[in-house]
C-alpha cells in the first residue's frame, strides 16, 4: 500500500509540475521526478547552493530583478546577457574555470542535458545485471555528481562573495556622497 501511495504521489507531482508556469528551469534539469526520486545513485543531501542552482533563485540577477532587488537583470560578470542559472552554470565565460573539471570528465561542453543526466543518474533499465559492472557505472555517475556539486559550490560561493563586495562598495560610495547606507 505504501508503494502504491508513493507512486500516486509521484504521478500527481509530475502532473502538477507539467502544468505549472513556475519552475521551468528545474523542469528542464529534472524532467521526470520519478526518475530523479528513484535514481540509483547514493543520496547526497541538497545543499543551499545546489538548491539555488536547481531552482534558479537567489544569486542570479534575473531572479533578483524579478524580486525587485536588482536592476537590470544583466550578468554582472560579462554584461552580455540576462544572468540566469543556465547562463551562470553553462555559458558565462567568466565562470568557465569552474566548469573545466566536469567538462573534461564528461568529454564535452556542459549542457542542460548533461547536467540533467548527472543529476538524475543512469536509468535503471540501462544498468547491467552484473553487480560489478553495475557498481562501476554507479560509481562513475556518483563521481560526476560530486564534481557537479563541487562546481556549484565553488562557483556560487565565489559569485556571492563578489556580490557582497559590490554591495559594500556601493554602500560605501553612497555614504561618502552623503546618501544613506551602511557605515564602513
Amino acid at each position: 500500500m505504501k508503494a502504491t501511495e508513493r507512486e500516486a504521489t509521484l504521478v500527481l507531482w509530475q502532473r502538477r509540475r507539467a502544468f505549472s508556469p513556475k519552475g521551468q528551469w528545474t523542469r528542464r534539469l529534472i524532467p521526470d521526478v520519478r526518475r530523479w526520486v528513484r535514481r540509483p545513485l547514493p543520496t547526497i543531501p541538497l545543499t543551499f547552493r545546489m538548491t539555488q542552482a536547481l531552482s534558479g533563485h537567489e544569486c542570479f540577477q534575473f531572479y533578483l530583478h524579478r524580486m525587485g532587488r536588482a536592476t537590470p537583470p544583466l550578468c554582472v560578470q560579462c554584461g552580455s546577457v540576462v544572468d540566469t542559472a543556465e547562463h551562470t552554470l553553462l555559458d558565462c565565460v567568466y565562470w568557465k574555470p569552474f566548469r573545466t573539471e566536469l567538462s573534461d570528465r564528461v568529454g564535452h561542453r556542459l549542457s542542460v542535458e548533461t547536467i540533467s543526466g548527472i543529476i538524475c543518474g543512469p536509468l535503471e533499465e540501462d544498468l547491467p545485471p552484473d553487480p560489478e559492472q553495475r557498481k562501476s557505472i554507479i560509481d562513475e555517475a556518483t563521481e560526476s555528481l560530486l564534481l557537479l556539486y563541487k562546481l556549484v559550490e565553488g562557483l556560487l560561493s565565489s559569485k556571492e562573495e563578489e556580490e557582497r563586495a559590490r554591495q559594500a562598495a556601493a554602500a560605501s560610495g553612497q555614504n561618502r556622497m552623503g546618501f544613506p547606507g551602511r557605515r564602513t
